[in-house]
């Protein structure tokens, strides 16, 4: 839809008013949402830090409004999107929910990469692979009725934490490709590599990582006493199947209950990584605080992976409309703080996401740029004609300009689903 706006400055902001168009583009600032009511102070203050003018819905000003208006109106395209509940991107720490010395730590201290992505990607994709075929043998084990083998779960976590730690873009650029042939096993690879990110941006101490990382791989072992056919199936889930489908939680309890060993905070991810923070999940229906905070962390990572990953029900969505889905629900399914530390850890565009540029380019994240996650390294493989380029270039959009009307200026215009424009990001990596 198109809305009529006027331009505004900063100062001339006030609660209430809809902004409908930034002074720069909307994926260099925190405001994710392309539109927003103006909800407290605090958004203003936000504002500020990022932009000298906005474009605000002419109806949303009051009748008396004098504002300067050096152009009156402009019709601005607003995309289709569910406002979010609360505020749009102010971060809040998160030591002090986690019971170990990381409550001294802030988010993100204490780990530096150790290795480039070049270095440790062959690294990374061995233990990937390895991880990925332990995880299948212990699946099929307890397909077949057998028990859990923890010390060979632990043997597969333990090198992805190291990986993490060493570069993490590495092994979240493997678990992005899929080249596993069960969604089961790829996706809960996945959601360990992404759990053990987030804990090393928080800053955890090893131990704790541990635990997220074992956790979260262990998410949907109760789907292994479920049917196949139910698994598989293409379409959406009757009433029935759909209460049977959610009896992998129990089912994953008692395979935790038959394993010594097990830490408590990973049976509380088993149980509880459907449980969504107004309450509305399953099985308990808890609610809020009453969410252990690492079942938390599983809910985000699950239903993140669960997006961007090829379903038999529904294809996958890029990781950035992935991240527009967990804000549109932070303060409603999930904690908006947790969201907010999940994207600064994964990034809105991973290694090997697809993006188009501004210009209309086309191209492969390459390399992040930690400081602004925003400006990556973007490899460009179509034109702006999505054709093929004679020879793919490289746009370190760190180094170029981003404000509207500066000449030479790129960003990234929207994320690409994978597999778009029939594009392999692997080719350009493995």
């Amino acid at each position: 839809m198109e809305i009529e706006a006027r331009k505004l400055p900063i100062q001339k902001l006030a609660v209430g008013m809809y902004v409908a168009q930034l002074d720069r583009p909307w994926l260099e600032t925190p405001f994710l949402f392309q539109g927003f009511t103006i909800k407290t102070k605090e958004e203003i203050d936000e504002l500020r830090e990022y932009c000298k003018f906005v474009y605000v819905d002419s109806t949303s000003l009051p009748p008396d409004d004098s504002s300067p208006d050096p152009e009156p109106t402009v019709e601005v395209a607003m995309e289709s999107v569910d406002e979010p509940s609360e505020g749009t991107g102010l971060l809040s720490k998160l030591s002090s929910f986690f019971e170990s010395d990381a409550s001294e730590a802030e988010p993100g201290e204490g780990y530096v990469d150790s290795a480039s992505l070049a270095e440790e990607l062959p690294r990374a994709k061995d233990i990937h692979t390895r991880s990925s075929s332990v995880l299948k043998d212990v699946m099929n084990v307890l397909r077949r009725g057998g028990k859990l083998d923890l010390s060979a779960v632990e043997s597969a976590v333990s090198p992805m934490i190291e990986s993490v730690l060493r570069n993490q873009d590495a092994m979240i650029w493997l678990s992005r490709i899929k080249t596993i042939d069960d969604y089961s096993y790829g996706h809960s690879v996945s959601c360990s590599v992404y759990a053990i990110a987030l804990g090393r941006h928080l800053g955890l101490p090893t131990e704790d990582i541990n635990v997220l990382g074992l956790g979260a791989m262990l998410l949907d072992i109760g789907k292994t006493q479920l049917p196949k056919t139910l698994l598989c199936k293409p379409d959406k889930l009757s009433a029935e199947e759909t209460v049977l489908a959610r009896q992998h939680v129990e089912f994953g309890l008692k395979i935790l209950d038959q394993t010594a060993g097990i830490d408590d905070r990973i049976r509380q991810m088993v149980r509880s990584h459907h449980e969504r923070y107004d309450g509305s999940g399953y099985p308990d229906g808890l609610k809020g605080p009453d969410i252990p905070v690492y079942a938390r962390i599983a809910g985000i990572v699950d239903f993140y992976d669960a997006l961007i990953t090829p379903r038999p029900y529904a294809p996958p969505v890029s990781e950035y409309d992935a991240m527009r889905g967990l804000h549109q629900r932070a303060n409603s399914e999930f904690q908006s703080e947790m969201v907010e530390q999940f994207v600064q850890s994964v990034g809105m565009f991973p290694n090997g996401a697809l993006v188009e540029l501004s210009n209309g380019e086309v191209g492969v994240v390459m390399e992040q740029n930690r400081v602004r996650r925003l400006r990556p390294n973007v490899l460009v493989i179509l034109d702006a004609e999505k054709q093929p380029v004679a020879k793919p270039v490289q746009r370190n959009l760190r180094e170029l300009p981003a404000e509207f009307g500066e000449e030479g200026a790129l960003w990234i215009d929207r994320g690409l689903e994978s597999g778009a424009y029939d594009i392999d990001p692997a080719e350009y990596f493995l």
